[in-house]
């Protein structure tokens, strides 16, 4: 083992409690970067208790074949990274004080081979037994099917009966797949667990080593609804290391992207929802709203995917016929009015459609409620958070929001109707901002050009945004300007164990209305 993942040495404690976890962390030995500290056994578990005070700052936590690192996050910006080199094939657990631990655990052992010690649930994850490997990533990668397929859902009762739920390509659903099982009594949903896995792509693994123009192409592919977070985070993250900044610009023109895909994401889900509870006039309504976007984006970029929209040093604007960035400039103001327009078009008449289709609101009213303490204790965020009443939006501390005036709306009841009312009310707010980001656009200088090339350094990034379902974040280390480590983190891995606290006490025919209205995606998870 390098000298750079020796272990600290444990610190003799002065008989003062520590009280916080960044008392924990700066206790342990600093390391690179400069916000990391090494923590042995003994720190990690007191690291473990001090968190059931301090849950909500827990980040993230992966692994690199022979570290475990947990990142922290404030909300002042401020973040630590906690990094423990285990002595054996076994770790102390975060996840016994902090629930939003335990995907990542499970995650590292399918990978990795560590297991998280005193873990509630450590079966395979990601691990469906179809693997040529177990552990692919640990330095000795185990045998074929050493894991188990673990299917087995835990009963509530000895009354229940169990059925299966299956969504993906076998069953012709434009879902990734998954099993979605349920476990019913009284004719109500008595517990529930999503089995995924299906579709992990090994994201981050492919990124290790390669150019970083490929990485940006394989952040895109992590979740087609957030692409322009995820790919703006990644950007970020290298454009932080080597502490480059875009233009203005390129700043607004990313702004730009973000809230149109925000508009994409949002109409699908309350098409989704709407189709599910059986309000078939609201669903088309919706989906022809959408649709309507793409296609006003389509005949001003010449295509329908925002994909690859975000690179590094500022963005990408395909336009062959125009060679001067200040007439691509002007085409990026005229798409955000034109998209402004139609979505207060839209929603003029989407509202008190919604509001007033016979049964609509009746059976979606009290369904799925989620409280702010569930929401807070597993590191949930975005629109699911805010119907929750965690009125929260990392937009309103970023550029260019900041100075926008940014209106964070939040509900208070938590159920699928606060969740449909907080999307439209956060499309309303992107079509304004919309308009105040094409107003900006027509003051910036033509001289700053949507792109520049640099070449990126060494180093550690780290940089967060709100995507449309809630946090993105990326964690980034590069050696000889390439991928070395990364962590990467989409809400869904949050959101999909809280839909399934979620649909305890939910009829069968309303478990798709009220999964769908958290926004999760399966395949991102599973990235």
């Amino acid at each position: 083992m390098s000298d750079s993942y020796r272990l600290p040495a444990t610190v003799v404690s002065s008989g003062k409690k520590l009280r916080s976890v960044k008392e924990i962390i700066c206790q342990g030995e600093k390391t690179s970067p400069s916000w990391a500290y090494l923590l042995g056994e003994y720190e990690w578990r007191s690291l473990g208790e001090v968190l059931e005070e301090e849950r909500y700052l827990f980040s993230g936590l992966w692994c690199d074949g022979q570290r475990i690192l947990a990142l922290f996050r404030w909300r002042s910006g401020e973040v630590l990274m906690a990094v423990h080199v285990p002595e054996g094939p076994r770790y102390p657990a975060l996840s016994t004080t902090v629930p939003a631990a335990l995907p990542f655990e499970r995650v590292i052992r399918d990978l990795y081979g560590f297991e998280a010690m005193g873990a509630e649930d450590m079966r395979p994850l990601i691990n469906r037994g179809a693997w040529p490997v177990s552990w692919p990533l640990a330095l000795r990668p185990g045998l074929a099917g050493c894991e188990e397929d673990d299917f087995e859902v835990r009963l509530f009762s000895d009354d229940d009966r169990e059925f299966l739920l299956i969504s993906g390509p076998a069953s012709g659903a434009s879902e990734a797949s998954a099993l979605f099982r349920q476990s019913v009594s009284d004719l109500k949903v008595s517990g529930s667990e999503t089995i995924r896995g299906f579709t992990h792509r090994g994201i981050a693994a492919r990124m290790m080593g390669a150019s970083l123009e490929e990485a940006v192409v394989l952040a895109g592919r992590i979740a087609a609804s957030a692409v322009v977070a995820h790919q703006w985070t990644f950007c970020a993250a290298v454009e932080q290391i080597s502490g480059f900044q875009i233009s203005e610009s390129a700043l607004l023109v990313r702004a730009v992207f973000a809230e149109i895909e925000r508009i994409l994401s949002h109409f699908r889900i309350l098409a989704r929802v709407a189709r599910y509870a059986d309000a078939g006039l609201p669903a088309q309504r919706m989906s022809e709203a959408r649709e309507a976007v793409l296609q006003v984006f389509s005949e001003c970029m010449g295509r329908r995917s925002l994909m690859d929209m975000v690179v590094l040093g500022g963005v990408n604007i395909p336009s062959p016929d125009i060679e001067d960035d200040v007439a691509r400039i002007g085409i990026i103001h005229d798409l955000a009015k034109n998209i402004a327009d139609l979505v207060d078009e839209s929603l003029f008449v989407l509202r008190p459609l919604w509001q007033s289709y016979p049964g609509l609101l009746v059976r979606l009213r009290g369904l799925g409620p989620v409280c702010s303490e569930d929401v807070m204790v597993r590191g949930v965020t975005g629109p699911v958070a805010r119907a929750s009443g965690l009125g929260r939006d990392l937009r309103s501390q970023a550029s260019p929001w900041v100075n926008a005036g940014m209106q964070v709306q939040s509900q208070r009841e938590g159920d699928v109707v606060a969740r449909c009312r907080q999307l439209f009310a956060e499309c309303q707010e992107s079509a304004r901002l919309l308009n105040l980001f094409a107003e900006r656009l027509t003051h910036v200088s033509a001289d700053v050009p949507l792109r520049h090339i640099f070449h990126p350094e060494n180093g550690w990034g780290h940089a967060v945004t709100e995507g449309p379902a809630g946090v993105v974040e990326v964690v980034l280390h590069l050696k000889e300007g390439r991928p070395a480590s990364v962590m990467m983190r989409d809400p869904s891995v949050e959101l999909i164990p809280l839909a399934d606290r979620a649909l305890k006490g939910v009829m069968p025919e309303d478990i798709a209305a009220v999964r769908n209205s958290f926004g999760f995606s399966i395949s991102a998870a599973d990235m």
